[in-house]
C-alpha cells in the first residue's frame, strides 16, 4: 500500500541516520512502527510480515521499550505466517530475555528454535548464542578449549563463507566478518589471562582503538563492552 511504502521510506531514512551514530532516530523509527501498527500496514497479505516483526522487536529493545516489546510479541506472534510463528517467536523471546539479563531463560528459548540451521535468521541466532555464552562468563582454565563458545565461533565463521551464503552483500559480510574476527581476538586475550599470561594495558587499548575505527563492523558497542571487561580483569 502507499502508506506502507511511505513508512518504509521513513524507517529506512531513520536506519541510515542511526548507522551514522545518531541514536535518537531509533525512537523516531519506533514511533513510525507504532503508527503503522495502528493502521495495520505491516501485513504481507493476510499475515503480519515476519521480517518486519523481527525488526520491530530489535528496534524496541535497542531503545529499552521492554514492556512494549513484551506486549507486542504476545499480541502479534499469532498474526504471522504459521510456518514462522514458532521459531521466530522463540527467537524474539530469546532476544527479549537476553536484554533482561536472564541469560539462561534466553538460551532456553533459543533451544526451542527447532530448525536452527535452516532458520532464516540462523546467523543472528548464532550471534545471540555467542553473546549468551559470553555473558554467562563461565570460561575457566579447565574448559578453555572445550567450552561451547568455541564451536559457536567456528559455526559463525563457516556461515560467512561466500559459497555458503551467496545472497549476503559484500558490505554486510565484511561487517559480520570483522565482528567475529574481533571477538576471536578478545576471546584469545581472555584465555591468556586465565592462563595467567601477562597482557599489557597498551595491547588492550590498541585493540579497542581498532574496534572504534573500523568502518564496517556489526556489534561495535557490544565488542567494546567485551574489551572493557578484559581491561577490568587486567586491573584486578
Amino acid at each position: 500500500t502507499p502508506l506502507r511504502h511511505i513508512s518504509n521510506f521513513m524507517t529506512n531514512y531513520c536506519n541510515q541516520q542511526t548507522k551514522k551514530g545518531l541514536k535518537g532516530f531509533r525512537k523516531e523509527r519506533h514511533q513510525i512502527y507504532q503508527k503503522g501498527l495502528e493502521r495495520s500496514i505491516w501485513h504481507s497479505g493476510i499475515y503480519f510480515s515476519s521480517h518486519q516483526f523481527l525488526i520491530i522487536v530489535q528496534n524496541g529493545l535497542a531503545i529499552k521499550e521492554y514492556d512494549w516489546v513484551k506486549e507486542f510479541i504476545e499480541d502479534y506472534t499469532q498474526q504471522m505466517d504459521p510456518k514462522d510463528q514458532a521459531d521466530l517467536g522463540q527467537f524474539c523471546w530469546a532476544l527479549y530475555y537476553f536484554e533482561q539479563a536472564e541469560f539462561n531463560v534466553a538460551q532456553d528459548h533459543l533451544n526451542n528454535v527447532k530448525k536452527s540451521e535452516d532458520f532464516t535468521y540462523s546467523l543472528q541466532y548464532k550471534i545471540l548464542l555467542l553473546k549468551i555464552y559470553q555473558a554467562q562468563d563461565d570460561l575457566t582454565e579447565n574448559n578453555l578449549e572445550t567450552h561451547p563458545i568455541n564451536s559457536v565461533v567456528e559455526s559463525i565463521k563457516k556461515s560467512l563463507v561466500p559459497s555458503r551464503n551467496k545472497k549476503m552483500s559484500s558490505a554486510l559480510r565484511d561487517s559480520y566478518s570483522n565482528f567475529i574476527n574481533f571477538f576471536i581476538r578478545i576471546l584469545n586475550r581472555k584465555k591468556k589471562i586465565l592462563w595467567e599470561i601477562e597482557i599489557s594495558t597498551a595491547n588492550i587499548e590498541d585493540l579497542k582503538a581498532e574496534i572504534q575505527e573500523t568502518k564496517l563492523l556489526h556489534g561495535r558497542h557490544w565488542l567494546l563492552e567485551c574489551i572493557n571487561n578484559i581491561s577490568q580483569l587486567i586491573k584486578s
